[in-house]
Formats: structure tokens, sequence, C-alpha cells
């Protein structure tokens, strides 16, 4: 009895450990930050793909992308995840990597181009 008495008292310490260190786990950190929110930020790519000022003709509830400004046939607006303004060489895809720079392709050329050779194999 006295053995099995020492056993759950070891047993309940344990587990009263245990629970601690886990609770201590989700407390509030005390350390102060060396620096605020805002300044932690970095630079938004958001404001460099769409057009503050206009709002696209196809989803008029969203500004329009940078790119789509309505020269191409059939150019609308319609790019509600904004893929046509993400800034990417696609010079690579198309022919094979080089030792020197190459000019790189814009990236609606590229997705008009995707577009339609996947149109045509559809």
């Amino acid at each position: 009895s006295h053995q099995r008495r020492t056993r759950m008292r070891s047993f309940t310490a344990a587990l009263t450990a245990l629970l601690a260190s886990t609770a201590a786990a989700f407390a509030p950190n005390a350390a102060p930050q060396t620096c605020s929110a805002v300044s932690a930020m970095p630079d938004r790519m958001w404001d460099s793909m769409v057009d503050p000022n206009e709002r696209s003709k196809a989803l008029p509830f969203l500004p329009r992308p940078i790119n789509l400004d309505g020269s191409m046939v059939g150019d609308v607006g319609f790019d509600p995840f904004y893929l046509s303004s993400i800034p990417k060489n696609f010079a690579g895809f198309i022919q094979p990597p080089q030792w020197e720079e190459v000019e790189g392709i814009p990236t609606l050329y590229w997705m008009r181009e995707a577009e339609l050779k996947h149109g045509r194999v559809c």
C-alpha cells in the first residue's frame, strides 16, 4: 500500500509538471518587441499589380489588373487572381537557358500564348 501511494504521488507530480509545461507554451511572451508591426511589413506587390483608380469591367468589385488595359481583343479585365500582373521572366521556358542575360518575355504575352496553345489542344 505504501509503495502504491508513492507510485501514485510520483505519477501525479509527473502529470502536473506535464500539464504546467503545456500551459506555459500558450502563455503570452513577456519580452518587449523591438520593432513595430508597420515598419516590419515588406513592400506590397499588390500596389504594382493593380490600377487603384479604375475598376475591372468584368468584375466591377475588383480593381483593374495593371496589364489588362483593354488594348487586346476581348480584353475586359477578367483576371481575378491577377496572374497577368506577376512579374516573371518566361524566357527560359521557351529557349534553353544561356550564359548571357536574355530579354524577358512579358507575362501577359506568355499567358496569351499559353491560352491559345491549350485552347487548341482541347
